[in-house]
């Protein structure tokens, strides 16, 4: 993602990027995301938003692609405060996740 000259991002650039994880809502203090590469739902707590839980969701090659920053204080280029920041307002958009219900059993005939 680029960095403007005022510290936000471009988010074209992150949704060009195919993900690996979708945001799929929260509940009370957790916030929850489906995982592509382990096809799981992952619960993070709001303290968890960040490294090393956000690697249960992309690949560091991935965040540094999505949310690059100049800022010489981050080693890695990423920017991890707008990361957390866009997935928890990316939840609450979604709204509260209410669980995922299993596939209904087949019948044998």
């Amino acid at each position: 993602m680029k960095e403007s000259t005022h510290g936000a991002t471009d988010l074209s650039v992150a949704s060009a990027l195919k993900p690996s994880f979708q945001a799929m809502g929260f509940n009370k203090t957790k916030y929850y995301f489906y995982a592509r590469a382990t096809n799981q739902v992952i619960a993070l707590k709001l303290g968890q938003i960040k490294v090393p839980w956000l690697f249960s969701l992309a690949d560091l090659h991935w965040w540094q692609q999505a949310y690059p920053t100049q800022d010489k204080r981050c080693h890695d280029k990423v920017n991890w405060t707008q990361i957390s920041s866009d997935l928890i307002r990316q939840c609450h958009e979604i709204g509260e996740f209410k669980g995922i219900r299993p596939a209904p059993a087949k019948r044998l005939a």
